[in-house]
């Protein structure tokens, strides 16, 4: 599902842009990955989060991401230190989307009866000094070296729609967990904010993993003639998710 929906964010990019010039990304081969790598599992994530860090990401001046460190359980090591039965992976997501043809994030979404679906990766890491794995590759196109394996279903087309289904459950499920109540600061763990006109009352939201999909979200300032936002505001509404394309100041 991944796959599909980097194609079709590729796909809606391009027309909304219309002359956007393609960013070269480099094809690496499995040998390569795995003569490069010091580190190559077979893994299952179990919980993925934010961390504190805020940065631009290196190689693409202007695009705001945030880190986050996805623990994953290991099943099988194929290069490298064989004791590690789970690692953290070290990688970052979108604050908003800003560059165009820019970087090719990944996320996670831990099963929650990991039983229930095999949902495996192979893994290509090298070590940081914290003791933290980042891919091979680097942080700008991380899914060259993180790859699911095909789970197990009865057919590809029920692999599709499961996949699809799952995919699109999870996407309402944590635009739900948005209420009235809730400071802006528990709702940015949740979604990011979008480009073009708002106000310390009013503003636009994207998930994290498709910024295409977006919500509406009301506000009351937390303090008296308040101009900026704060992360003190307080939730008031909260529209349905809709699809919009994506907006860049």
């Amino acid at each position: 599902m991944k796959t599909i929906r980097l194609l079709l964010s590729t796909a809606i990019l391009f027309a909304a842009t219309g002359l956007a010039a393609a960013r070269i990304i480099g094809i690496w081969s499995y040998q390569e990955l795995l003569d490069k790598s010091e580190l190559v599992v077979l893994a299952t994530p179990t919980s993925t989060n934010d961390t504190k860090e805020h940065i631009n990401l290196p190689g693409f001046t202007g695009q705001p991401v945030v880190g986050v460190e996805t623990r994953f359980a290991v099943s099988a090591v194929l290069k490298g230190d064989q004791t590690p039965k789970e690692l953290v992976l070290h990688h970052y997501r979108p604050e908003r989307v800003v560059v165009p043809n820019g970087p090719t994030c990944i996320s996670f979404t831990p099963a929650e009866n990991p039983a229930s679906i095999h949902r495996t990766y192979i893994l290509f890491l090298l070590r940081e000094a914290d003791g933290r794995y980042t891919p091979v590759v680097g942080q700008a196109d991380p899914g060259l070296a993180i790859k699911e394996l095909g789970g197990v279903y009865s057919s590809p087309v029920v692999e599709t729609q499961t996949r699809l289904g799952l995919d699109i459950a999870n996407v309402l499920k944590e635009c739900q967990t948005i209420r009235p109540g809730m400071t802006r600061a528990e709702l940015s763990k949740v979604l990011s904010t979008e480009g073009g006109l708002s106000t310390v009352r009013h503003r636009t939201y994207v998930y994290r993993d498709c910024p295409y999909v977006k919500v509406d979200v009301d506000f009351a300032a937390s303090a008296a003639k308040q101009d900026v936002e704060k992360p003190t505001d307080i939730v008031t509404k909260v529209s349905k998710p809709y699809l919009d394309w994506s907006i860049a100041d």
